[in-house]
């Protein structure tokens, strides 16, 4: 049978029938069902983390002006994971290829706004950031002057 630290299974869904577990999936799987007809079924799974708490948070970037003289806007925070990363090799011991908070610089707009190191961004103004790539999470983020974001917290149970 497949086990999963609490950490992991915090993070990571699984499907499970009569209370045994089939597979450990993330967030758009394919799994393949025996049946006793002797033909195989295909469960298509799409997962949104309902059952994860979604914590909102409201970052307002403030302007800086660079050794360019340009004006840009900066958020405070670094990301690290997606859909093209290996997560088994993030030095974070991230245990999916979720978009997750790996800093957070303090008196940023990120820290004042709750955001913390470890943080699972689950959207970013109402964009679903749980099957996106690192490049493209960076870009919407560098994109938008107020970040609307959902997130998921280790050890927060409900909001």
């Amino acid at each position: 049978m497949l086990q999963r630290t609490s950490e992991e299974a915090y993070y990571t869904p699984c499907i499970s029938l009569r209370c045994v577990i089939l597979k450990f999936v993330n967030y758009v799987s394919v799994v393949r069902v025996s049946s006793d007809s002797g033909y195989l079924t295909y469960l298509y799974i799409y997962l949104h983390w309902p059952q994860l708490p979604q914590i909102p948070i409201t970052l307002h970037k403030e302007t800086e002006i660079n050794t360019n003289g340009e004006e840009v806007m900066k958020c405070g925070f670094k990301i690290g994971g997606g859909i093209d990363q290996d997560y088994k090799k993030s030095p974070q011991g991230y245990t999916d290829n979720g978009i997750y908070v790996t800093e957070v610089h303090e008196g940023s707009p990120a820290a004042k706004s709750g955001l913390r190191m470890h943080d699972k961004i689950l959207q970013c103004n109402g964009y679903d950031f749980t099957m996106v790539t690192h490049k493209k999470a960076v870009g919407y983020i560098r994109k938008h002057p107020v970040l609307n974001l959902l997130v998921a917290r280790k050890g927060v149970t409900s909001t």
